[in-house]
């Protein structure tokens, strides 16, 4: 953090006022905190890439575009890796200039811009740019519209900055990256800010923001309404390996942890998974996942993906159904199987419907994921319903072994085998670590 001004206190050496307000203003504004946003373009739910989009096109999460002009030009907004700081940047790229008056803008509103009425606001986004004098920063409420100085086109990141005094008659807040279409070339937007600042505030204050804020690169909602509330996104690139396992380049075996939720868009759609192994080999980090039978990873690209730690990320299933391997039957029970994933405990739930024949003494059925612990670990549980040769098995129970692959169900304590015909059939839940 760069203070604006250090006082020097002593003898005959009196604290300077200017200075004092300098420091104080300045510190009040950063405790305000960034109003903005995704305010270093970190997430992209929609897309990572648009082809000239239409105005009011969300692009990047809580980043909108806007065009206007008599022809417009060709050009992409796209989520890119040439951030300033951080992951990713946003980048638009005009491939086929418009009309002299043509502009593409990106914008953010502030929803609540009713409580800056009267109030001072400074703003500011860092450009990059090659093309001088095209790109700007614009600060409005709907009645007057600040602008910052044009980019000198260097192709150095630089930071363009504006400041206003919100209307009473305002109708909006919103800080726009302004940029006239009328050429081939691109541009790139990182670490925007906004921030409620005193009145007066001296401009030795105001230059020292910027490089004192901290981005707000992950602003989940917490709304039940966000469909990304409880989700971090992955800052790393990760690629099909097999439909139950994907592969990140280098060691990244801290980035991952079994039970993390994993929510990513591979094969057209939103796919959910758990984490269920972590191994490193060659110089790379493979990660096995489960989701039941309702997902499996397709040999495609693998974009857009988020983990949580939470219990219920918005959208995450609240259990999974698959289907097991069931032995000693000639025809296997109607039902359903479930399971879900807290940290390394599984539960797993057996809704066995209607009998299915016996052939067998033995009971059993494949799990969603094999069993760990440590050796010698057993995991027991008695069952809700069970039925042998047609007759209620009252005693019948369940257990799972350290390493195995299966859940193994006994008809009692005492006497383990099953009738090896007529009908047999089980219900209950059993919990165990992975």
């Amino acid at each position: 953090m760069i203070i604006p001004r250090t006082l020097a206190n002593g003898p005959g050496n009196w604290p300077d006022a200017d200075k004092f307000m300098d420091n104080y203003n300045f510190l009040a504004a950063l405790l305000g905190g960034n109003k903005l946003l995704n305010s270093s373009f970190e997430l992209w739910s929609d897309a990572t890439t648009f082809s000239s989009p239409v105005s009011s096109t969300p692009v990047a999460d809580l980043w909108f575009l806007s065009r206007s002009g008599t022809s417009a030009p060709t050009f992409t907004v796209a989520r890119d890796t040439g951030a300033d700081e951080g992951e990713y940047a946003a980048k638009i790229d005009v491939t086929a200039g418009g009309s002299a008056d043509s502009r593409v803008n990106l914008y953010q509103d502030l929803p609540d811009f009713i409580h800056y009425v009267g109030r001072s606001i400074y703003a500011g986004v860092r450009v990059k740019t090659s093309a001088s004098s095209k790109v700007r920063v614009g600060l409005t409420d709907g009645v007057t519209t600040a602008y910052s100085a044009y980019h000198s086109g260097d192709g150095e990141w630089a930071t363009l900055t504006a400041s206003l005094t919100v209307s009473e008659s305002a109708t909006t807040v919103r800080l726009v990256v302004e940029s006239v279409s009328d050429a081939v070339y691109a541009w790139w937007a990182d670490d925007a800010f906004l921030l409620d600042v005193v009145s007066g505030i001296s401009d030795t204050a105001k230059a020292s923001l910027p490089g004192a804020l901290v981005p707000t690169r992950t602003p989940r909602s917490h709304s039940a309404l966000d469909p990304l509330r409880g989700w971090e996104p992955i800052p790393l690139s990760l690629a099909y390996d097999t439909a139950s396992r994907f592969l990140v380049v280098g060691d990244l075996t801290a980035a991952f942890e079994v039970g993390d939720r994993i929510r990513l868009d591979n094969g057209g759609t939103t796919k959910y998974f758990f984490v269920v192994g972590i191994q490193l080999s060659g110089g790379t980090t493979l990660v096995s996942v489960t989701g039941g039978s309702a997902y499996s990873l397709a040999n495609s690209a693998i974009t857009n993906p988020y983990s949580s730690k939470e219990a219920r990320p918005a959208g995450f299933p609240s259990v999974f159904e698959y289907s097991p391997t069931v032995t000693g039957f000639s025809a296997n029970p109607a039902g359903k199987y479930y399971f879900s994933i807290l940290g390394r405990v599984v539960t797993l739930w057996l809704a066995q419907s209607a009998s299915g024949t016996s052939n067998a003494t033995t009971f059993s059925l494949t799990l969603p994921v094999t069993a760990g612990g440590v050796s010698g670990d057993a995991w027991d549980a008695k069952c809700g319903i069970a039925l042998n040769n047609g007759a209620a098995a009252e005693n019948a129970y369940m257990e799972i072994i350290n390493g195995g692959g299966s859940v193994d169900l006994y008809l009692s304590i005492a006497s383990g085998n099953w009738t090896a015909s007529g009908g047999k059939m089980a219900r209950g839940s059993i919990a165990y670590f992975i």
